[in-house]
């Protein structure tokens, strides 16, 4: 809890605009800021700025100094003057001047709740914040001063009372809810309240930065010498910065439960019941579920994508040609921000499903992200391949492996390519014993080792795993809990070596409520079972023993001693 009661000033400094080191910021002055007893000598830094800020909201002490006074006073730094703010009323002190807009702090519940008398009163003296109060209320449960409002039923202010999980939130939640019509009043991406003519009909779609996703907050590196980054949403614009690393329970922002998990199988609710996004998105991605993703991506973020999840959209493209085509769109347009190495995998995979479906039409020589892998999961027409041969000459070992997948025999023969790893090792995958001899006989009449020639193809790199016989292999395992990190990238033997492992998921999703529990009784909450057989736990029940822990016994075996009543419980 921050400090919202002491009314003593303290000894700030006078900043100044001269650079005091050679880094961006001066790191011991930044931390003296976050705790909210001087101001950094120069505020030409962003991170010297949020570091005010989050002192700022954290400290009523640091807002009353008259130095602090003084420069919210100025029009330099409105950012100071809305974080002052924010802690006066979190500290239950309404301050002027709300009535211009650059001095309304958008987040004022967070992190400190104000009396809601306070908030009733911010409300009353400037009816322009009653988003904001309401929002807050929705935090703290403060349903009899949500009725006065009258706010139109705004889907941010809807996620932040389920998620605030009080009694008057619940309250608040089913009376938004049960409104025939929604609206997208507040926009936490822009910090901006549009009361007047907001988006309608508006779904909950877990966008909202919920009060509990605040408690994300990074440190400083005291040799850093670059600015500390802004998140692609930031309500208190402090950029998330503390004094110590914290973060969410993760069950709150990760793990799925069994009935959050039945939104990867079932047709997605209007209202996403969840924030938990990451998963199923990583999911539809991995599927190529166009329509899926396009609903659980973010559009609106101004940050790369992450790694896991683009390694989920090349899957999805080698798999499914409208998802292809759609992202091929979204690179035209710089729709999605990815980083350089992504896009460079994502337009491959394109380029590769479009050879697999035959379409080669705009390939020449000259077409960056030719693909290596043109071959699965789908095998292209012979007529193809011959085109494609003409078109780009440089691909003729990737064409001739295709030929041999394919067992185009006459193609192969007309390329001639030079005996390398990548065919040698193909020859050795199929059934026709003809492509693995000729390759033999003329590696010994050129009197080369095929692993030596270029393409040289290393064991273990990604073009090496393009060979495998088994594209994607599978898993008999099973994790208790699902979460995001699951997907993470396995390196065994898949097309592309990096793409993401669906298998716990896919395994999951099988298993009723009933044998989740009983694994969990078994292996604990996080435990990992790994068996491709799960009748065992159809034949075992569950008690309680002597201490009210829940164990396993054999349903054929006689019933331990205690309390067993839980045995017909689902999660």
């Amino acid at each position: 809890m921050c400090d919202s009661e002491s009314q003593s000033g303290s000894d700030i400094s006078q900043p100044s605009t001269d650079a005091t080191n050679e880094h961006l910021y001066n790191y011991d002055q930044c931390i003296a800021a976050l705790e909210g007893t001087r101001v950094p000598d120069d505020l030409t830094s962003a991170t010297a700025r949020c570091a005010v800020i989050r002192g700022l909201r954290c400290s009523y002490d640091f807002t009353m100094n008259p130095v602090m006074i003084d420069l919210c006073g100025s029009s330099r730094f409105p950012e100071f003057t809305r974080a002052r703010n924010a802690r006066l009323i979190m500290s239950n002190v309404v301050p002027d001047g709300l009535e211009i807009t650059e001095a309304q702090p958008y987040c004022i519940w967070n992190p400190d709740f104000a009396e809601e008398d306070t908030y009733r009163r911010v409300a009353q003296r400037y009816p322009s914040m009653r988003y904001q109060v309401g929002r807050a209320s929705a935090a703290a449960g403060y349903i009899n001063l949500y009725r006065e409002l009258n706010l139109l039923p705004d889907v941010s202010i809807a996620e932040e009372a389920r998620e605030g999980n009080t009694e008057g939130g619940n309250q608040i939640y089913q009376l938004i809810m049960s409104s025939p019509l929604k609206y997208a009043v507040m926009d936490d991406f822009e910090r901006s309240i549009n009361s007047e003519n907001p988006p309608a009909p508006a779904f909950l779609n877990g966008d909202t930065h919920v009060r509990w996703k605040l408690e994300w907050r990074f440190t400083l590196e005291e040799d850093s010498i670059e600015e500390f980054l802004p998140e692609e949403i930031d309500i208190e614009e402090d950029r998330y910065m503390g004094l110590e690393y914290s973060e969410p329970d993760q069950s709150r922002y990760d793990n799925f439960t069994p009935q959050e998990a039945t939104l990867l199988w079932e047709p997605l609710p209007l209202d996403l019941p969840t924030l938990k996004k990451d998963l199923l998105r990583q999911m539809a991605a991995y599927e190529g579920n166009l329509d899926r993703y396009n609903r659980l991506m973010n559009s609106r973020s101004r940050k790369e994508m992450g790694e896991t999840e683009a390694r989920c959209v090349v899957r999805g493209i080698y798999h499914n040609t409208m998802f292809a085509r759609w992202w091929q769109h979204n690179l035209d347009t710089d729709a999605v921000r990815l980083k350089d190495a992504d896009w460079y995998d994502v337009q491959t995979a394109i380029n590769a499903r479009r050879v697999m479906i035959n379409d080669i039409g705009t390939f020449t020589e000259d077409t960056p992200c030719k693909p290596w892998l043109i071959w699965w999961p789908l095998k292209p027409e012979l007529s193809a391949l011959i085109n494609l041969a003409k078109r780009c000459p440089s691909m003729h070992v990737q064409i001739a492996i295709a030929a041999i997948y394919c067992d185009y025999r006459g193609l192969y023969e007309s390329l001639n390519v030079r005996p390398s790893a990548g065919p040698t090792e193909a020859a050795e995958q199929v059934g026709n014993s003809f492509y693995r001899e000729d390759l033999e006989k003329r590696a010994k009449e050129l009197g080369i080792n095929p692993a030596n020639e270029e393409p040289v193809i290393y064991s273990g790199d990604e073009t090496h795993a393009t060979l495998a016989l088994d594209m994607e292999p599978t898993g008999v395992g099973v994790y208790t809990r699902l979460r995001a990190d699951l997907m993470d990238q396995r390196f065994e033997g898949y097309y592309t070596r990096r793409i993401p492992f669906g298998g716990y998921v896919e395994r999951y999703v099988w298993l009723s409520f009933e044998t989740i529990r009983k694994i969990v009784c078994e292996y604990g909450p996080d435990g990992y079972f790994i068996g491709n057989d799960t009748r065992w736990f159809e034949t075992h029940e569950i008690s309680k023993d002597e201490n009210g822990n829940d164990i396993m016994y054999d349903s054929d075996e006689e019933k331990p001693e205690g309390d067993d009543s839980s045995s017909k419980q689902t999660n």
